[in-house]
């Protein structure tokens, strides 16, 4: 009867490890983007944000990427938009069918204006280290450093 009871236990115990790590990637690997990365500097026009403080994180998963910036009173502000890569591009894009419990869009730190579709040059991605550059209406260029922290 123990054995029983030992051998149930041990096939619950993977079934829940296997499940659990299923749900970690939505729909699949996106590679080297999925995880957080957290905004460590940005400049505009090669000069550094004298204002950011460095408290923007985005965090991508599957075609979502949430941007999150935290203020000093711990206040928490997300924001979200589609995206996805290709031909060394980044492209967030503001859904049309938008979901009125979720806040689309960008966080103020950022400096993006609230276009349905940004297109960002990947300047760099190597290990956990990027730089992401928007060229603006204006003709400024902002940059995005990028640190992955998981």
């Amino acid at each position: 009867m123990g054995d029983k009871r030992s051998v149930y236990g041990m096939f619950f115990m993977v079934t829940v490890l296997l499940s659990s790590l299923s749900c970690i990637r939505n729909d699949g690997d996106i590679g080297i983007w999925f995880g957080m990365w957290q905004v460590t500097n940005i400049e505009i026009d090669g000069r550094p944000d004298e204002g950011y403080s460095g408290n923007v994180v985005l965090k991508f998963q599957n075609d979502v990427m949430e941007n999150q910036a935290q203020d000093s009173h711990y206040v928490i502000n997300n924001c979200f938009v589609r995206w996805h890569e290709a031909d060394g591009k980044m492209f967030f894009e503001i859904p049309e069918n938008e979901d009125g419990d979720t806040q689309y869009g960008y966080v103020p730190e950022l400096h993006l204006p609230w276009l349905r579709l940004i297109e960002m040059k990947i300047v760099n991605l190597s290990g956990k280290n990027a730089r992401l550059d928007y060229v603006a209406d204006s003709g400024e260029i902002l940059s995005y450093y990028l640190k992955k922290l998981y």
